[in-house]
């Protein structure tokens, strides 16, 4: 039996870029992307999973040594329309 950490997001959150789904954060005053695994969708709300091993092959993780894994209390940006990565907060 597998475990994972799984967040409920508001369906609106997720951003797609560049191939990945993730979210913005605010990391240090500044908006960051964050990938992560959509796990279920439902009811205008998403259950994303950050764990790395299901998003890239270990091959594309080097590739992209700069992306960090979503974890308990970041602060993420809903309304992302707004907001590119690297704005101030």
């Amino acid at each position: 039996l597998n475990e994972y950490k799984a967040y409920e997001l508001p369906k609106e959150a997720l951003v797609d870029k560049e191939q990945l789904r993730g979210v913005y954060v605010v990391e240090d005053d500044k908006i960051k992307f964050k990938p992560v695994y959509s796990l279920l969708e439902e009811d205008g709300k998403v259950l994303v999973d950050s764990d790395f091993t299901r998003i890239f092959t270990k091959y594309e993780l080097k590739k992209n040594p700069d992306y960090k894994p979503l974890k308990d209390f970041d602060k993420i940006i809903i309304d992302h329309e707004k907001v590119k990565e690297g704005d101030l907060y």
